[in-house]
């Protein structure tokens, strides 16, 4: 499956559906922190989100998942 583009508030975002093998615990430089979570506690973690622009992009994303993983 090809990436899925979402315009942002300043950039572009490539959006990839991946699922975890292996939870290491090891993050690249650009990451902070990964939390794993169902899709309902995503979408409730995107609705705090206070740029209203990047809460529309993160909820299509949510939207634009294949309906088998999506309740």
């Amino acid at each position: 499956m090809d990436g899925l583009e979402f315009q942002g508030g300043t950039s572009k975002t490539i959006y990839f559906l991946m699922r975890m093998v292996e939870n290491t615990g090891k993050f690249d430089w650009e990451t902070a922190r990964i939390d794993w979570v169902d899709l309902d506690e995503a979408e409730a973690r995107i609705r705090q989100t206070t740029n209203a622009i990047g809460r529309k992009r993160d909820l299509a994303v949510l939207e634009a998942m294949p309906g088998t993983l999506r309740r």
